[in-house]
């Protein structure tokens, strides 16, 4: 099954980024991730087997931390504005960071290797050259609002025709 761990953002943050996507360009080759499907991912774990969710989420588990507030503000894109394949809004906190070095370190006795984190939104994606207009500058630094961080959750993601369909584990 393929898999990722995640959190979760509120649902206030939601309707504001699907507002932000109303302005996207409008180009076939831009597809807006549905507003219900954002998320902060923290690590893709890719296809793994059913006998590895146990110990997945004792590594979750083990992750302690107390709730925190994460900033969602700004907007960027992968890889770069000359060859775009991402649209993100980023999510601000250093907690964001410390939990995904931990859960690179706890995964790797089970085969996982150890990825750089950039902490974002994934609000569209990209299937071709596009030109992004004034979207990019007008919304650089756009603040989307505040959430809180309750939870980490290993999640399956199966990929449709008409986009990934995202369960908890």
């Amino acid at each position: 099954m393929r898999t990722f761990i995640a959190i979760d953002i509120s649902e206030e943050i939601k309707q504001k980024l699907a507002k932000l996507q109303e302005d996207l360009p409008a180009d076939s080759r831009i597809r807006p991730v549905k507003s219900e499907a954002i998320h902060i991912t923290l690590k893709f774990l890719g296809e793994i087997e059913n006998a590895k969710v146990t110990d997945i989420k004792r590594v979750i588990d083990s992750i302690k931390f107390d709730p925190f507030a994460v900033d969602v503000t700004g907007i960027g894109v992968f890889p770069s504005e000359t060859f775009i394949r991402v649209v993100w809004v980023g999510a601000e906190n250093e907690g964001l960071d410390r939990i995904a070095a931990e859960l690179d370190k706890g995964l790797q006795p089970f085969g996982f290797g150890s990825e750089k984190f950039v902490s974002h939104l994934t609000i569209a994606r990209v299937t071709g050259r596009i030109d992004p207009g004034d979207f990019l500058s007008k919304h650089k630094n756009d603040y989307f609002g505040r959430f809180e961080v309750k939870e980490i959750k290993l999640k399956r993601s199966t990929l449709t025709p008409r986009g990934p369909i995202y369960e908890d584990l």
